[in-house]
């Protein structure tokens, strides 16, 4: 039986008990007006028409698209209309509701936030404030909303913060006056893989890039290859991680150094613990394959040091997959030629620079 908050004023929020759940709710990546959204959620203190008539507001009796009793759990979770938006969400970015398990909006929405990736809870903030405004248009006898259109608005409105909203505020958080990051060398004997992935989800499909360059900045191998499915960033990310690591082993490498731009998986993979998250079978799988090699380690980079890998998954947009061996790869010859000339105070000048042709 699903609990409830049964004076009408909302719960409490239990600071004491939960103060890193509260940290990683203000914490999601999504506009402010989502955040207090989501907060008035688990507070269980929207305006809604249980709410309401506990107050004695007059108010529609029941659900507005469904005429059940309309408190805060069937609204955003058990509504026929909020569960068409949520199946369709979920397969994009493979969420796990776990609807079965709800006891309340807050018990549901911490531990949603416990197993979730950044992007996941970002789509979770933005999927319930839509939800409240298709409920709020209904209500208030504006035009009807269809599942699907709140669907397409949630996807175009977490590619706007994937592509904009994360990427200004590492700008905000930028010193203007520290040089920017460049492209280093590994130790001789190493080997360095930068990686990549590319989700193209109107497309339905992902792209995988990386290269293994030496200590001279010499281009091994480079590839790119485009995988079937819409799945997570997060997720693509681990899934070129672990492809890297089968490459690596395969061409016979025992000292790598593999570098990402994606901090929370690099994380993960660092981590010591168990990996409980949507991405760990890939965690695990990416762990055991690194026991294969006499020497292996993983570290973030900025992306502006992970250029040519990010290329490389943009060109699975155009092609299924491309392997460069003894060529240099067209689509990231004037990257390859930047990291060199940026690195050329580490890389002896004695040293003569070249590629593989």
């Amino acid at each position: 039986m699903v609990a409830q908050s049964e004076n009408g004023r909302g719960m409490t929020s239990e600071l004491q008990e939960n103060v890193n759940m509260w940290k990683k709710l203000w914490r999601i990546n999504a506009p402010g007006k989502m955040l207090i959204t989501l907060w008035r959620i688990v507070h269980d203190c929207l305006p809604s028409g249980f709410q309401l008539r506990r107050r004695h507001i007059p108010a529609l009796e029941g659900c507005c698209f469904c005429e059940r009793d309309d408190r805060i759990e069937h609204i955003f979770l058990l509504c026929p209309f909020a569960e068409c938006v949520w199946d369709s969400i979920k397969s994009h970015f493979d969420l796990k509701l776990c609807r079965s398990e709800l006891r309340s909006m807050k018990q549901w929405a911490f531990d949603f936030l416990g197993r979730s990736s950044n992007i996941q809870k970002t789509v979770m903030a933005v999927t319930l404030w839509h939800i409240w405004e298709a409920r709020n248009q209904a209500r208030n006898n504006t035009t009807p909303t269809s599942p699907r259109q709140v669907t397409l608005k949630i996807l175009a409105y977490v590619d706007m913060i994937e592509q904009h909203c994360t990427r200004s505020a590492f700008a905000a958080r930028s010193d203007p006056t520290q040089p920017a990051p460049r492209w280093s060398p590994p130790s001789e004997g190493t080997i360095l893989i930068n990686t990549d992935a590319a989700v193209f989800r109107a497309a339905g499909f992902f792209g995988l890039g990386f290269l293994l360059r030496d200590h001279n900045g010499v281009c091994l191998l480079a590839v790119n290859e485009r995988q079937t499915g819409c799945t997570s960033p997060e997720t693509a990310e681990a899934m070129a991680i672990r492809c890297d690591l089968r490459t690596a082993l395969d061409e016979g490498h025992q000292k790598i150094m593999l570098a990402s731009d994606c901090l929370s998986i690099i994380q993960r993979i660092q981590s010591v613990g168990c990996d409980r998250s949507t991405n760990g079978a890939l965690t695990s799988d990416i762990k055991v394959l690194a026991t294969g090699f006499w020497d292996c380690s993983f570290m973030y980079v900025n992306r502006s040091t992970n250029a040519a890998a990010h290329l490389l998954a943009q060109c699975s947009e155009q092609t299924s997959c491309n392997v460069y061996r003894d060529v240099i790869p067209e689509p990231i010859r004037e990257v390859l030629l930047s990291d060199l000339s940026k690195s050329c105070g580490i890389i002896s000048k004695k040293k003569k620079v070249c590629f593989h042709k």
